[in-house]
């Protein structure tokens, strides 16, 4: 080669006396590319700082070019912070491929508590792609062991000799008291039943029916502590404020539900305790109809959870929580307004119109029948006055019984017209039967 085309000259790299030509050449698709020719043993030291940093090489007529090898661009450190010892924490970690082509990887994470997903990864070139990295602490074989771990992950290339694996340092810290609150995880010893909330521990006040067990004793939705839930947190205890008053507890003549089950006082509740003692139903004014329940039981009773229905397909009157006074009466009427024109005081409305031959009356706590009547087509409503039971049949002191009105021959027409309306005794003590 001429002088004109080559150039000579004398260098010392690391003190030594070394030959390096540097020469330019065109080829037919890469253009203008530089490269070193080294003689001697200066090139095996120097190609190794080539190969290093380019990967590889190429040859052509006895001349060396480098061309680029693949990068995989990622975090060298990842940091997952803090968590508490049953905790778990995950980062996204960002992986890019600059490349000609398309590569495979593997990605391996072989630590005690620690994952990577996927594990196999196809990346394309200039694709930003994310793996999931993390820790559960509960996944440890030294689950309870507080304190940081780390670990390193290796993304190494399938199929392509050129790149070197890429390794990224994981790292996570597990705190015995992570919210710090004085009260340690139960894995190392305490008590703090949720090791995130700082208001959740054994010192807390706890506020009942929130679904968060403040004070870590088990127990959000029992504020009486009789071991029943309330209704508000879907139990069954109809009043969590008093630790008398539960499913199963005996429902004895106080008016209040002890046993939960819509029902007052049933455990003191006999039939015949009160009787259908008075009906009302004109032909031409049903809705000026009523039914008059009278008390025989010396004691008050509470009807919430009691009906009166006729016949097995027949209307079901709720009655609506009201109270009948020891030994007093209620009326349920058929329309208010309807009633009320003719004076009768309504204890409750919503009642069907009583039809005799329609069914059989019963009335009571369901599956507790305290009175009924037949009611068949034998019964007659008078046109202008309410059938009522004689009164001699509802004082005194005879033993409870619910057949003393079975019998058409306990009832007549009312004899005693009330106010400007027809005969009858609506909310007061039927009189004697003539």
């Amino acid at each position: 080669m001429s002088g004109s085309a080559r150039e000579r000259r004398w260098w010392r790299p690391w003190g030594r006396r070394q030959l390096q030509a540097q020469l330019q050449i065109q080829h037919p698709t890469l253009h203008n590319i530089h490269y070193q020719k080294f003689t001697g043993a200066s090139l095996g030291g120097l190609l190794g700082l080539a190969l290093s940093s380019l990967s590889t090489g190429c040859m052509a007529d006895g001349l060396l070019w480098w061309l680029p090898a693949p990068a995989l661009d990622a975090p060298a450190f990842v940091d997952l912070g803090a968590i508490p010892m049953d905790g778990r924490a995950q980062a996204d970690l960002p992986l890019l491929l600059d490349s000609d082509a398309g590569l495979s990887f593997h990605l391996v994470l072989e630590s005690e508590g620690f994952f990577v997903s996927p594990e196999a990864l196809d990346l394309v070139p200039g694709q930003l792609r994310h793996v999931a990295l993390g820790f559960d602490a509960l996944a440890h074989d030294r689950s309870g062991v507080a304190g940081p771990h780390a670990a390193t992950l290796g993304v190494t290339p399938v199929g392509d000799s050129r790149m070197a694996p890429v390794e990224v340092a994981v790292q996570v810290e597990v705190r015995v008291d992570f919210d710090g609150d004085g009260y340690p995880h139960p894995a190392a010893g305490g008590d703090d039943c949720d090791d995130s909330d700082p208001l959740v521990n054994p010192g807390a006040v706890e506020v009942f029916y929130d679904g968060v067990d403040a004070d870590c004793d088990g127990n959000d939705d029992d504020a009486d502590g009789d071991g029943h839930a309330a209704l508000r947190a879907g139990g069954e205890d109809c009043d969590d404020g008093d630790p008398e008053v539960h499913p199963d507890q005996p429902d004895g003549h106080d008016a209040v539900d002890n046993d939960c089950d819509g029902i007052f006082d049933e455990d003191d509740l006999e039939p015949g305790a009160v009787l259908i003692s008075e009906v009302f139903g004109p032909p031409g004014a049903p809705g000026a109809g009523f039914v008059e329940l009278q008390g025989i039981d010396p004691r008050a009773w509470r009807l919430e959870g009691w009906t009166l229905t006729q016949g097995d397909a027949g209307p079901v009157v709720p009655l609506d929580g009201g109270v009948l006074p020891a030994g007093g009466r209620f009326v349920l009427c058929v329309d208010v307004a309807a009633a009320e024109a003719l004076g009768v005081r309504c204890d409750q409305v919503g009642l069907a119109p009583i039809l005799p031959g329609d069914g059989p009356l019963e009335l009571g706590p369901p599956g507790m029948p305290v009175d009924g009547l037949p009611w068949d087509a034998g019964w007659e409503l008078p046109e202008d006055a309410s059938l009522q039971v004689d009164g001699r049949w509802l004082v005194g002191e005879a033993p409870l019984d619910p057949t003393r009105n079975d019998s058409p021959l306990a009832w007549c027409a009312a004899p005693t017209p009330w106010a400007d309306g027809p005969a009858g005794s609506p909310g007061a003590l039927n009189p004697d039967c003539p």
